[in-house]
């Protein structure tokens, strides 16, 4: 299998320090490390099943867009976007739901990982439309390569494949059957990394059904132009995610309602940032600052005293 791993903060080496752990905490989520190594070890899994006919992209940022994707597998049978779980305990997916049993009781998490993965599924859909791929489905796929998640799935929106399960599914995909052959796989694959396509020359214009089943539009009701704003960071996750949230494209085309009349939403604020990282963020290196100088000074007082240079009346 043809891995490109373009996460953020990590060595050639393929190691991630304890700074840049911290550098990529703080810029994409406190559980952003849990989740490089939930998809490490799902892209492990897969590369000892699959091909050289496979291609697995990690943590890819759509070009001219802002939007980070985590995982996207292209091969002979399809193209699928893979969120790899890092949580642990017992979940429950029911349909578009995601959350835990509470006191016999359904607890919503926070974050929904079924919304997520639809919503990242749906997003490179549109984005590989309006390079004129078209006549197939990106699914949108849950994955967990820890032993300690369980899923109770009922009749999920996306597909749920866990730990015990992964190899079988690699192995399945190996052996199914192909609708895309090398140079529509090698097409599809130069598209995401380059944002330019083969199929771009037959891109339908947007008046047409097939972008009008999407909810697309050339320009929205103030006539101004638009952009690909999605976020998929922890902090801004329960405000912005909705599987069916109308979304922009490279060309510059914003997003239609899906239903008529329905008024569109306006785009989340997001927070001030110098050299890149917000206000919060800056309060919180600032603590650790804090903390470290506080540190070097008791531990230098400490040594300084053992060696007798300092004494106390």
């Amino acid at each position: 299998m043809k891995l490109i791993d373009k996460t953020a903060f990590r060595s050639e080496s393929g190691e991630i320090n304890l700074i840049n752990r911290i550098q990529g905490m703080l810029k994409f989520g406190m559980t952003w490390y849990d989740r490089i190594l939930a998809q490490d070890t799902v892209a492990a899994v897969l590369a000892k099943q699959l091909g050289n006919q496979f291609t697995l992209m990690q943590n890819l940022t759509l070009p001219e867009t802002d939007i980070d994707l985590p995982m996207i597998l292209i091969g002979p049978p399809g193209i699928m976007l893979i969120n790899a779980l890092p949580e642990k305990g017992i979940y429950v997916a029911r349909e578009s739901e995601w959350g835990t049993i509470m006191d016999d009781h359904f607890v919503p998490e926070r974050i929904n990982q079924v919304k997520r993965t639809q919503t990242m599924a749906r997003v490179l859909q549109i984005y590989l439309e309006r390079l004129g791929h078209r006549g197939f489905l990106v699914e949108p796929i849950m994955m967990s390569g820890d032993p300690a998640l369980h899923i109770d799935s009922t009749r999920p929106s996306v597909r749920v494949v866990m730990s015990d399960a992964l190899t079988r599914f690699a192995m399945s995909m190996a052996q199914a059957r192909s609708i895309f052959n090398s140079e529509m796989i090698n097409d599809l694959e130069q598209a995401i990394l380059t944002g330019v396509s083969k199929q771009s020359v037959m891109i339908t214009p947007p008046d047409e059904p097939a972008y009008e089943e999407i909810g697309f539009s050339s320009q929205d009701e103030s006539g101004s132009d638009g952009e690909l704003d999605f976020s998929f960071t922890d902090a801004e996750e329960s405000s912005e995610f909705q599987p069916d949230s109308p979304a922009t494209g490279r060309n510059n085309e914003p997003a239609a309602s899906d239903e008529p009349g329905e008024s569109r939403p306006s785009k989340a604020s997001h927070p001030k940032r110098f050299l890149g990282i917000s206000t919060t963020q800056w309060l919180i290196l600032g603590a650790m600052f804090l903390f470290w100088l506080c540190s070097i000074v008791l531990f230098g007082g400490y040594i300084l005293y053992e060696l007798g240079w300092i004494q106390f009346a």
